[in-house]
């Protein structure tokens, strides 16, 4: 079990670290919460999985792929002409940065 107990003041100090400005109840709060978190980590890490293969992946089903043919691509007009808006044979899109 891990020796390291979350408190307060850690909490503070990772806050001043992130730049993030929290109060002493919320420090509280959150020590309290991640204390139980790592408690939990804790609990887990004691788990005997020796017996037990390593999950690769939940679906061990093959993902169904394509032949690698190269076709011909669409050309400039046809692209824009799947465009909802266009100008000067660019793609317009709404502004996204202020």
């Amino acid at each position: 079990m891990s020796e390291i107990k979350i408190d307060a003041q850690a909490v503070q100090n990772a806050a001043r670290l992130a730049r993030i400005a929290i109060c002493e109840q919320e420090a509280i709060e959150l020590a309290k919460e991640l204390d139980e978190v790592r408690v939990w980590i804790d609990q887990l890490q004691q788990v005997d999985v020796e017996a037990i293969a390593p999950l690769i992946h939940p679906n061990h089903q093959q993902t169904p792929t394509r032949a690698d043919i190269a076709e011909t691509p669409i050309n400039r007009e046809q692209a824009l002409a799947n465009s909802p808006q266009t100008a000067d044979g660019h793609f317009v899109v709404p502004r996204v940065v202020g």
